[in-house]
């Protein structure tokens, strides 16, 4: 186990973006590439209970999706490597909407 923490805990710090696929509120799905950052929840042990940022315009549709869906599913993958090979990590999230101060 400690093996596939690792190997998740890289490529959320090497990686810049992800897909997130969440549905608005008739189930219509749509999935987005983000930028995003990641970082560790307050007393969770190292490697689980990862919070992670993205940046969307509040009127995206993916931002959108969230007020009456919150539920989300997120890949995050090194679009670099070749078929077959290397890590890619999938999961699934309650999502919320924050906005920045003025």
């Amino acid at each position: 186990m400690d093996d596939l923490v690792r190997r998740a805990q890289r490529l959320i710090d090497e990686d810049q973006y992800l897909t997130l696929a969440a549905a608005d509120e008739n189930g219509r799905q749509r999935a987005s590439t983000v930028w995003y950052t990641a970082r560790q929840r307050c007393g969770a042990p190292v490697g689980h209970a990862v919070e992670v940022i993205w940046l969307s315009g509040p009127a995206a549709q993916d931002s959108r999706n969230l007020l009456p869906r919150p539920e989300v599913g997120t890949s995050i993958f090194d679009s670099t490597q070749p078929a077959g090979t290397g890590d890619g990590l999938q999961f699934g999230g309650i999502a919320g909407v924050s906005l920045a101060p003025s």
